[in-house]
């Protein structure tokens, strides 16, 4: 359960008020708890929420006048909500702590609520900019709107997240805030249909005396000049004119409106339109309806034949959902928010501001009966489709649920399978629109995937300073103390001031309870690729010895986090195995791929990566220069293939062994050295060309070119590589055992052999006798990957873990609160 607050003006009767109810019941739909509080509350005008106990209300600063000798109105609204966020700050926030608050139609008070301490968000609904509801007037009047409207865009810019209503909103807001450079974030209203489900419509009769044979046209807004109601009466007088006899005798216009007795707007244009009325000699043809209650206002929407919706630029527009919501077409200004929501001559009329016009739409719906059954019903379609009160509850959890900061923090940025992980796993956060950042104990900008070196993540080093081993002894050591000093650095520095939602961890579970050291609500999660102790060879009694507290503190540590990953099934009972006292199962959260990229990279032609001819048969492999990666077996495998392979297949095969190559990294050269030294020992060595760590666009380009890939480790976590080439369309050739036996299924996307180089060559050998085979398992492998492995899949998965770890967390800080309030 999440804590929002409300922060509102004037809980009056209106369409802001009524989106703000709407949203907050929205909220309170999923289990969140929901307060308001606002300037000024009259229960005998307000909507009913907000008086039958649905929402606690509490009225702030009510004291301060709304206008001095009925001037300054603006002024002093935004001196009235500046007082409520000061109140705000100092009594309410630090008390309810919540996680979000909603504000809209004044900004000013985002910079004062944001002086209270907590890691809560400030989301602002613009309905409109408010220095475009303002007469431009003279001089005086410019003078005294200039620091208003400066205020405005600038503490509009301070909110967490901007809303707006419309497209149109969305387009005045990014021409009225010049300098704001944030895009705001569109949010159709709904109405609360449940609502008005449960409501049962009153009789005409019982609200207007009207008889049940009337062709009641209704419209909706408030008393207010820019609602342009006067547009209503004249296209009424016009339709005089133009209606047959029996159609005006039957016509009837009800005009209701919210009508607020200490509003003088309010009571000067009532009388403007009661003297308009008697004028135009209609009075007898149109009721007026000062506030009608909500269940006045469901029979309206109920008995009316058609709505009349008058605003020019109106900013959204709710009352024209109500309506289509209760099947009736509407007639709206063919400008602002309506032209969204209505489509011409489907769900209703769109017209010019213009009596003759609205008089020639209502003409047509008088004519012609079932012409307003059919908008109506299309009307509704459209409601159900686009502006469900269900879509709109989702979006604003969605909004809600958006934009945490996660932060990862990873040993080592270079490149290989974790580091490739890690990234995808932070480019699927950020696609659900969550803020990430990196930090690492190294980072070398000429040895790193593209995303940590081109902005896309900012990257942190920490530690870089410690060595990585003492006299080439002590690796795991000496990366344990990097990691716990990175976390120490983090917890001190870094978490208190970035408030993250989620710690992101992988390879060293060490820093976990380091981490845990700072304080706040943020869960830590991680990553086992594999258990480390696992990953080690035996050695002596001395390694054993050096050993011990390593692997003892691994299964400590990794027990802490808050929830433990996997990369495969194959992962989960490895480590089920290795860490016994740990009871919980981890998740197993499969890799993928960003696909994104691949779409988006071109691939060079293979001779501008290896110079090759177009005739050759392609073998690739790709995987770090590491012993335990067995790469070995893929030139054992090739010069067995020289036994068994036709002269022509011979002739054509080629290796290319691209690898993850870091020059600081003693294996890596000394088993890059003995490769080598095996190529030429085999006579291969004008079979096989090496490469050390190619470039992304160089990846992408052997991918596309080769015609399958050989990949050697046994017992393999996962194997992200294999589905890379699924994607590509290309065969695998793989050991039995580990990760590869989830994701490729043998004789159907590629083959599973034993780790022998006869079985690897007897692989090859098909894939060159048969060309149609690598076209087959090739498609096949893109089928498995796009319904098994997508990017999508991956990427909802890991949002669906952040919300669960959110709501724990949630949860978790409710009860603390609870027991400090005891």
């Amino acid at each position: 359960m999440v804590k929002i607050i409300f922060l509102h003006p004037d809980l009056g009767i209106g369409g802001a008020e009524r989106l703000v109810l709407d949203a907050a019941l929205a909220f309170k739909k999923k289990g969140h708890a929901v307060s308001f509080y606002t300037n000024h509350h009259d229960p005998t005008h307000c909507f009913a929420e907000t008086r039958d106990g649905t929402f606690p209300v509490t009225v702030i600063g009510d004291w301060i006048p709304r206008s001095i000798f009925w001037r300054f109105k603006a002024a002093c609204a935004y001196v009235r909500m500046v007082y409520a966020a000061v109140y705000m700050a100092w009594y309410v926030i630090p008390d309810e702590e919540p996680t979000l608050i909603f504000t809209d139609l004044i900004s000013l008070c985002i910079p004062f609520l944001k002086l209270a301490r907590g890691s809560f968000r400030v989301v602002f609904y613009c309905h409109h900019p408010d220095k475009l509801l303002t007469s431009e007037g003279g001089f005086l009047k410019k003078l005294y709107r200039y620091p208003l409207n400066w205020l405005e865009e600038l503490t509009t810019a301070q909110a967490d997240k901007v809303l707006v209503n419309s497209k149109y909103t969305a387009r005045v807001y990014q021409d009225a805030f010049k300098r704001i450079k944030d895009i705001p974030d569109i949010c159709y209203p709904s109405i609360n249909t449940e609502f008005f489900k449960a409501t049962v419509p009153k009789p005409l009769k019982d609200v207007v005396p009207l008889g049940t044979d009337k062709f009641i046209f209704l419209s909706i807004n408030r008393y207010e000049r820019k609602k342009n109601l006067k547009l209503a009466l004249r296209a009424l007088e016009n339709l005089k004119h133009i209606a047959s006899e029996d159609d005006w005798n039957r016509v009837h216009l009800i005009m209701a409106g919210g009508f607020d007795p200490i509003n003088l707007e309010n009571m000067e244009h009532y009388m403007e339109l009661t003297d308009l009325a008697a004028e135009l000699d209609i009075e007898d043809k149109i009721t007026f309806m000062k506030s009608p209650n909500d269940v006045e206002k469901v029979s309206l929407l109920y008995n009316c034949k058609a709505l009349i919706y008058t605003p020019s630029n109106e900013h959204f527009g709710i009352v024209p959902l109500e309506a289509m919501y209760y099947r009736k077409p509407v007639i709206a200004v063919n400008s602002g928010g309506p032209t969204e929501t209505i489509v011409n001559e489907v769900t209703g009329f769109l017209c010019e501001p213009k009596s003759q016009a609205f008089a020639e739409a209502m003409s047509k719906l008088m004519s012609y009966p079932d012409l307003c059954e059919r908008l109506g019903d299309a009307g509704l379609k459209r409601f159900e489709t686009r502006f469900s009160f269900d879509a709109f509850t989702e979006q604003l959890d969605g909004i809600l649920s958006r934009e945490r900061q996660i932060i990862f923090l990873h040993p080592d940025l270079g490149i290989g399978g974790a580091e490739r992980l890690v990234l995808d796993a932070a480019l699927a956060f950020k696609k659900k629109g969550h803020a990430v950042s990196f930090y690492t104990n190294h980072h070398d900008p000429t040895h790193c995937f593209a995303e940590t070196r081109d902005g896309t993540f900012p990257v942190t080093v920490i530690g870089d300073w410690i060595p990585r081993s003492i006299f080439w002894r002590f690796k795991a050591a000496c990366a344990y103390v990097r990691m716990v000093y990175a976390a120490v650095y983090m917890a001190w520095y870094v978490i208190p001031d970035e408030e993250p939602t989620l710690i992101f961890t992988d390879l060293i579970s060490l820093c976990i309870p380091f981490l845990k050291l700072a304080r706040g609500s943020f869960r830590v999660v991680f990553y086992c690729h594999h258990p480390d102790k696992l990953l080690t060879s035996e050695g002596g009694f001395l390694k054993k010895l050096y050993r011990y507290p390593l692997n003892w503190l691994e299964e400590l540590t990794t027990a802490q986090a808050d929830k433990v990953l996997v990369n495969s099934k194959y992962t989960a009972r490895v480590y089920q195995d290795a860490f016994k006292r740990i009871k919980d199962i981890p998740d197993i959260c499969y890799p993928s791929i960003n696909t994104e990229f691949f779409k988006a990279t071109v691939p060079k032609p293979l001779k501008d990566v290896v110079p090759l001819g177009t005739d050759k048969f392609i073998f690739l492999s790709i995987n770090r220069y590491e012993r335990k990666k067995n790469l070995k077996l893929a030139l054992r495998a090739l010069e067995n293939l020289k036994h068994i392979a036709s002269e022509d297949d011979w002739n054509r095969v080629h290796l290319i062994m691209a690898g993850g190559f870091d020059p600081i990294n003693l294996e890596n050269m000394e088993h890059y050295m003995e490769l080598t030294d095996l190529a030429a020992e085999l006579d291969i060595e004008d079979k096989i060309t090496f490469m050390k760590s190619p470039n992304d666009v160089e990846k992408v380009s052997l991918l596309y070119n080769c015609k399958a890939l050989i990949y050697t480790p046994s017992n393999e976590h996962f194997g992200i590589v294999p589905l890379e080439a699924m994607y590509y369309r290309k065969p695998v050739i793989a050991v039995n055992s580990g990760g590869p036996t989830e994701t490729i299924v043998n004789e159907v996307t590629g083959f599973l052999c034993e780790p022998k180089s006869q079985a690897f060559a007897e692989a090859m050998s098909k894939l060159m006798s048969y060309p149609d085979l690598c076209e087959r398992l090739g498609d096949a492998g893109l089928k498995r990957f796009e319904t098994r492995f997508s990017f999508d899949a991956f990427t909802e998965q890991l949002d669906g873990i952040l919300s669960r770890e959110r709501q724990v967390a949630l949860e978790t800080r409710a009860i603390e609160q609870e027991r400090k309030h005891k």
